[in-house]
């Protein structure tokens, strides 16, 4: 009789560890497929400010969303398009220094408008 249990909480065990293989299996593919999209994975920062300009419509084409950073200095705002479409406007006043960061999905355009000095233009890719 001790057997004959015995065997059948080995069967089941094994039934559950399979289960739990299966499940860690999925769950490891789902966390792996996912990270690989998220900003700041496999990404570094890159000072591209001497390839960047205000008025210029930029593709991100790096197949993943990017984040880009930018620094500034001067009397007016600026104006910030995502696919055409204005997201953001920033007003400064008399000699006013800041930075503004934006997320930039995969494939989409963005462009900078602004007459204010560009100090830094970095982009998370």
């Amino acid at each position: 009789m001790s057997n004959v249990i015995a065997k059948g909480i080995s069967s089941k065990l094994s039934e559950a560890e399979k289960i739990q293989q299966q499940i860690n299996l999925g769950l490891g593919n789902v966390i792996h497929t996912g990270n690989e999209q998220q900003v700041g994975v496999n990404q570094t920062w890159q000072d591209v400010t001497a390839s960047r300009a205000y008025g210029i419509a930029y593709t991100n084409s790096t197949g993943k969303p990017i984040q880009i950073a930018i620094s500034y200095k001067g009397l007016t705002g600026f104006n910030v398009y995502i696919d055409g479409i204005q997201i953001a406007r920033t007003d400064i006043g008399t000699d006013d220094r800041g930075s503004k960061s934006f997320i930039i999905p995969n494939g989409s355009t963005y462009m900078i408008t602004s007459s204010t000095t560009m100090l830094y233009w970095a982009e998370l890719r």
